[in-house]
């Protein structure tokens, strides 16, 4: 009990200090109790901004394409499927599928320059 009241006297003591440096501070004309309250005040509004802009860009980072492809490689590595090999297989087959239609262009535009006489 005795360490608890010394403990409390010493911060009743810290707290008295800080009132008596923040009365001479006032009383020295550095800053009164409205000044701070217009600085918090602008404080106050300056965080509410940064906030909002934070908030802002949390929302597009969640909008994004890469948050789409998180959000895919997590729901598929639930479900005991390896994300980047499925990923892999699907760009292979388009990548099969984008070289026929080249060829079948290649052949289309081959036969067009033979109809025409030009080759």
């Amino acid at each position: 009990m005795a360490e608890i009241n010394a403990a409390y006297r010493q911060s009743a003591e810290r707290v008295v200090a800080l009132t008596a440096i923040f009365a001479r501070s006032s009383a020295s004309g550095r800053e009164t109790p409205d000044d701070d309250m217009g600085r918090l005040r602008a404080e106050v509004m300056r965080l509410d901004g940064v906030i909002s802009k934070i908030r802002s860009e949390i929302a597009d980072v969640s909008r994004s394409e890469w948050m789409a492809m998180k959000l895919d490689a997590a729901l598929t590595r639930a479900r005991g499927i390896d994300w980047f090999e499925l990923a892999r297989r699907q760009t292979e087959m388009r990548a099969a599928e984008r070289r026929a239609e080249l060829h079948d262009l290649i052949a289309e535009f081959m036969e067009l320059v033979r109809r025409s006489g030009l080759a």
